[in-house]
């Protein structure tokens, strides 16, 4: 004898009926857990929409402090204070060989337009030298069809001329 869900089977040495038995069983218990299991999938499905919707249990910290986010799902720091801080020391020039490039190129082109005003003028050597203008320092060069290489610090640039004047000039 045999119970199954409150039925109570009798089983005969009959094979046929032994197999249709366990293949019954086989299968409803396979769709029982394939029902549980999709049950389950649409569950988890919800409470992550849910979690995305309202921020449910986020474990997400800010990388510059360790506190827990909360807030908007795509908010990666816990204040604006913590954001600046992080991004401040992430772009700070890591190098001191940077930093006075950096503050040498600074100094050109503050130079370059204070005596610059009008975009193009004549100016010499020793007047640019005295107010520390370093012709080691610029960011590009552009020669002319004609030959002339005029140096650039960033858009203000200069040309040598002759008896150490140079050409001050700005690219728009």
């Amino acid at each position: 004898m045999f119970i199954f869900n409150g039925l109570t089977v009798i089983l005969s040495n009959d094979s046929t009926l032994q197999t249709y038995i366990a293949t019954f069983v086989l299968v409803g218990s396979l769709l029982f857990t394939f029902i549980c299991n999709r049950l389950l999938s649409l569950i988890l499905e919800y409470f992550v929409v849910l979690q995305k919707k309202y921020n449910i249990m986020s474990s997400k910290q800010c990388p510059e402090c360790g506190e827990k986010i909360v807030g908007r799902t795509d908010k990666k720091f816990c204040s604006d204070g913590c954001r600046n801080t992080y991004n401040n020391r992430m772009n700070k020039d890591q190098k001191n060989l940077m930093r006075n490039i950096n503050n040498r190129l600074r100094k050109n082109w503050r130079i370059l337009e204070q005596l610059n005003p009008d975009q193009k003028t004549k100016k010499s050597k020793a007047q640019l030298i005295a107010l520390g203008f370093d012709f080691n320092y610029f960011t590009s060069i552009y020669k002319t069809k004609a030959g002339a290489t005029y140096y650039f610090v960033y858009d203000q640039g200069y040309l040598s001329l002759e008896n150490d004047f140079f050409a001050l000039v700005k690219r728009d």
